[in-house]
């Protein structure tokens, strides 16, 4: 796929996201990093979870466990809606001409999930696979030769 100059271009997964520019002019793709972030995904003792409570039935003696949503599921969907603003606030500053997402297949749903309709109309390729750890040159010929 040919990749319009000013096309922005996100990797990300559920801990690490990078943010890069097309610079490339005739067809080429030249990448420049713009910003990245990450958070640390940390132990489940310390997000506060713990073994899931036990709930006693009103009659008889048998007891039954409450199901526990995953912390680290939680923690990564709530880093995904950042990077989701991050992406509306860098389209809207504007001088881009495209968008290409570009991550693993369950936080590529939720990233799509989340951007505003206006924004999912700008995203001119979606990649369900995970880049995030791809060296730039590595990346740029990946994508010039449309191999994702």
């Amino acid at each position: 796929m040919k990749l319009g100059i000013g096309t922005l271009l996100v990797l990300a997964d559920g801990q690490k996201a990078v943010f890069f520019r097309n610079q490339g002019y005739n067809g080429q793709i030249r990448l420049k990093q713009l910003q990245s972030f990450s958070f640390e995904n940390l132990p489940s003792h310390e997000l506060g979870w713990d073994r899931p409570g036990r709930a006693f039935a009103r009659y008889g003696s048998s007891r039954s466990a409450f199901e526990i949503v995953d912390a680290h599921e939680v923690e990564e969907a709530r880093f995904l809606h950042d990077v989701a603003e991050a992406i509306e606030s860098e389209l809207l500053a504007g001088g881009y001409d495209g968008l290409v997402l570009m991550a693993p297949p369950k936080a590529l749903g939720l990233l799509q999930e989340v951007l505003r309709p206006e924004i999912r109309k700008k995203v001119d390729l979606a990649v369900p696979k995970d880049y995030t750890n791809t060296p730039i040159s590595d990346l740029e010929e990946i994508l010039m030769r449309g191999s994702h």
